[in-house]
């Protein structure tokens, strides 16, 4: 595989790769906006503030949509600069 589409990539999630309209059925299935698939990361994917926010955003839905589990998640960190 090729890894995965960004989406998943950047949750660490398991991708099934399974492209449709270059969106996959993972990111379908949770009405998350797919990034696309390649086999390397995109310049804004460089950029640790851009995808802290990407982070920050999909969080947010998911949590509002009812698709996380216990709660809130302590691994994204607000004020860390590691």
């Amino acid at each position: 595989g090729r890894g995965g589409c960004y989406t998943c990539r950047l949750r660490r999630k398991k991708c099934d790769e399974m492209s449709v309209d270059g969106s996959c059925l993972t990111c379908i299935r949770l009405r998350l906006q797919c990034l696309g698939f390649g086999p390397t990361w995109p310049e804004w994917m460089r950029d640790k503030i851009t995808v802290d926010e990407v982070k920050k955003e999909m969080s947010i839905f998911m949590a509002k949509q009812g698709l996380v589990r216990g709660g809130p998640s302590s691994s994204l960190s607000t004020g860390d600069s590691s």
